[in-house]
């Protein structure tokens, strides 16, 4: 089972790098034409966060079982899913900041996003077998 569970976890991640091409992609285009938040906008937007959430579920549920079964975690373990906690609370505020106007929110959706990328690229690099 955890042998399942692993692997839907590494094949979901490239699913994920789409989905943080696209959202990135969508948001620059939004923050640089100053355009407004349109529904479809949202929906990527509701995409991304259930990716994003199932992807750390996945992870958190392989992590307890990991360390239950072999009474121990690798450093690498622990920072990876620290990392990866974090870059998950990042993609949540883009939908968190509804409120705000257009290009205030495009531009601290970015940022938030951009960096999450950057801790989920930087969270896997530090595995051992890598991307």
């Amino acid at each position: 089972m955890l042998f399942v569970m692993f692997k839907a976890h590494s094949g979901l991640r490239w699913l994920l790098v789409l989905a943080f091409v696209a959202v990135l992609t969508r948001l620059y285009l939004l923050f640089s034409k100053k355009e407004a938040f349109t529904p479809r906008d949202e929906k990527l937007l509701l995409a991304f966060t259930i990716l994003l959430d199932v992807q750390i579920l996945l992870g958190l549920v392989m992590f307890v079982w990991d360390a239950v079964a072999n009474d121990f975690l690798p450093l690498y373990r622990v920072e990876h899913g620290v990392l990866l906690l974090i870059a998950g609370l990042l993609g949540h505020l883009p939908r968190r900041w509804k409120a705000l106007g257009s290009p205030e929110r495009a531009k601290k959706s970015l940022l938030a996003v951009a960096v999450a990328a950057a801790l989920v690229v930087l969270g896997v690099a530090m595995l051992p077998q890598g991307w």
